[in-house]
């Protein structure tokens, strides 16, 4: 399929300025969701396929208190976007995406009166089984990543926690078995 890119608006702007006889966004844009922020407003993002053809949802940079139930119902999402979205922790409920192989859970808030990302190492992606690929850079409050999590990560290839504050990897660690890119710079590692 063709390369698609995503595209974000205010949902409320281009019923504004579209006529009347407009379909709504989801028919008239193609595949995708509306989400409500923290402020109220109603953002579009649409689901695409990337470069390797995998179907991706992104919705980063909108503030949201919890992933919407519209989102999680997405279960054909191969990669999920969730990038500074003022969340400090993932809901288990994210486990019903199934499909995802990809998540991006990065925080590069500068604003220092925002929260400054997850709290964490979430516990809902060891539900993902077929997850390769995560994405925790510049969480700088995350401090712990819990034992026990690491043996159901059985398919992770690429964890990358760039700039969080993580001081111990689990005893664990070694169960990822198919881990084959690691980047940990900026924590405090001490093993």
């Amino acid at each position: 399929s063709p390369r698609q890119a995503i595209e974000f608006f205010n949902v409320t702007e281009v019923l504004e300025e579209a006529p009347r006889t407009m379909a709504s966004p989801d028919e008239s844009e193609g595949d995708g969701v509306v989400v409500t922020d923290v402020m109220g407003e109603e953002h579009w993002a649409t689901v695409c396929c990337d470069d390797d053809g995998k179907k991706k949802l992104d919705l980063s940079g909108i503030k949201l208190s919890e992933i919407p139930e519209r989102v999680l119902q997405r279960i054909e999402v191969e990669s999920l976007r969730l990038n500074t979205m003022h969340m400090t922790n993932i809901p288990r409920s994210l486990q019903r995406m199934t499909n995802t192989t990809h998540l991006h859970l990065t925080n590069r808030s500068t604003v220092m009166s925002d929260p400054q990302g997850l709290v964490e190492f979430p516990f809902a992606v060891a539900e993902l089984p077929n997850l390769t690929f995560l994405d925790l850079t510049g969480n700088i409050n995350m401090t712990s990543f819990s034992s026990g999590i690491c043996m159901s990560l059985k398919c992770l290839q690429t964890l990358r926690m760039r700039g969080c504050k993580v001081k111990l990897l689990p005893h664990d660690f070694s169960e990822m078995k198919q881990l084959q890119h690691l980047d940990v710079r900026g924590n405090p590692v001490d093993n």
